[in-house]
């Protein structure tokens, strides 16, 4: 089943459930982007720097390089903000 262009599986008691292999592409996807992004402030000198300004940074960076972007790219940030960036630089950042 397709809902939004997106592959969607149902499951048993009906619910609708984004197929998990496309979640992850979209993950990598971001995450390829942003330590593009980031090899790009790194010259800044952004060692001491909190992470939600980088995340802004990143967020302004990817507005300002949005036509060097693929279309892919620009879906998977389809509407993410700082915030969302944010986010995903501190699951970057964590280990186990």
């Amino acid at each position: 089943m397709k809902l939004n262009g997106k592959k969607q599986e149902v499951t048993k008691d009906g619910k609708v459930e984004q197929n998990e292999r496309d979640e992850k592409v979209r993950h990598d996807v971001r995450l390829e982007v942003v330590n593009r992004l980031l090899t790009n402030l790194d010259q800044q000198e952004l060692y001491y720097t909190d992470s939600r300004t980088i995340a802004r940074l990143v967020h302004e960076q990817l507005k300002l390089n949005s036509k060097a972007l693929t279309l892919s790219e620009k879906e998977a940030f389809d509407g993410l903000d700082s915030k969302d960036i944010y986010i995903l630089l501190s699951y970057r950042s964590s280990c186990c």
